[in-house]
């Protein structure tokens, strides 16, 4: 009879709720432009908002992410189009809402095809003017008058804003990442500090992410060539992990109760006969899983080895085979989905 084995790469550690099992999640709802959601929120042309990738990083038992951003939107016209008064319906006591603008709120105040600016900065001066295209009246408002609404309603509903810098485009001088410290990064922190709410500086935390990454990998991996702020999946997935480093160290406010423990640092290659050789871990029968460690069998499944890993794409290389006798062995990941079926190698026989 040959041995059979399963090897298994999860996605994410299987934890227990705490919460009552008839408790209602928690929600966590995201207002934004598309380096939040892009397109259908489906890796439209590749591209990807960070808040498509979030919900890994919860207990989705516990907290359930909402993504209610929408591209093209401005601080004023998330507001205008009545996109953020159906995501204020969906707050209540206890929940949270992320908020970040910026990218679009440049431009015109009522000409042309795309009139969606808000003024510069965090004052309560406005400007009244005729929306050229629909020929409306509108009275525009600050960046961060804007904000300030947001933050006033959410509170009101008895939910907690947290309001974001946008997350930095792929624009280098002098091998640095242009910041957005001196103006929408900057009335982001103003606006949030005069409302009373929480700020996570997101583009400085993904900055300097990018720049411990490298220009080459960053423009190679996380954008296209055709585009400098709307991110592929990877890039997505780092802006990410840089939200939820940020939430972390916002424990008091309440999200980062909800994160899953960071997953462990895991070896690169696993041995399961023989010494172990550079960069490679040796694993022995018996060698249960241990979520501080982050691999092993799995208790009372011989056969099956686990691996927690972060959300994310991988490349698997794996030598299967047994030198002494016929074996059997299938792969499998993100909580059991098959990667490949048995594959069968006679004795002495291996398969890469």
């Amino acid at each position: 009879m040959p041995r059979t084995t399963r090897l298994r790469l999860l996605a994410a550690l299987l934890l227990l709720a705490t919460s009552s099992a008839h408790a209602a999640p928690r929600m966590l709802v995201l207002v934004g432009d598309s380096t939040v959601k892009n397109g259908q929120g489906r890796g439209d042309g590749g591209l990807w908002g960070w808040g498509q990738v979030l919900q890994p990083h919860f207990d989705h038992d516990r907290l359930v992410v909402e993504n209610r951003a929408l591209g093209g939107r401005s601080s004023r016209t998330y507001l205008t189009e009545g996109l953020w008064e159906k995501s204020l319906e969906r707050l209540g006591p206890g929940d949270f809402v992320l908020i970040q603008f910026g990218h679009n709120d440049g431009g015109q105040l009522f000409d042309g095809d795309r009139p969606r600016a808000s003024l510069k900065g965090v004052g309560d001066e406005s400007q009244d003017g005729v929306v050229a295209a629909t020929g409306k009246a509108e009275t525009v408002h600050t960046y961060g008058w804007y904000l300030r609404r947001y933050v006033a309603e959410a509170k009101a509903k008895g939910a907690v804003p947290i309001v974001l810098s946008p997350v930095p485009r792929n624009i280098w001088k002098d091998g640095r990442v242009a910041r957005a410290s001196g103006d929408y990064g900057k009335w982001a922190r103003e606006a949030a500090e005069a409302a009373g709410a929480a700020f996570l500086d997101l583009n400085e935390f993904v900055a300097a992410r990018y720049q411990a990454e490298g220009q080459p990998k960053v423009a190679a991996e996380f954008f296209t060539q055709a585009d400098h702020t709307h991110t592929t999946r990877a890039g997505a997935l780092v802006n990410a992990e840089c939200l939820v480093e940020g939430l972390r160290g916002m424990a008091a406010l309440g999200p980062a109760e909800f994160l899953r423990p960071r997953a462990p640092a895991l070896p690169s290659a696993y041995r399961f006969r023989g010494d172990a050789g550079e960069g490679e871990v040796a694993v022995r029968p018996g060698d249960l899983y241990d979520p501080a460690r982050g691999y092993g069998y799995e208790p009372g499944d011989a056969a099956a080895f686990s691996v927690a890993a972060r959300p994310g794409n991988y490349v698997i290389e794996a030598t299967l085979g047994d030198p002494q006798h016929a074996a059997e062995t299938a792969i499998e990941a993100e909580v059991r989905r098959t990667m490949t079926g048995a594959v069968a190698t006679a004795a002495g026989e291996e398969a890469v």
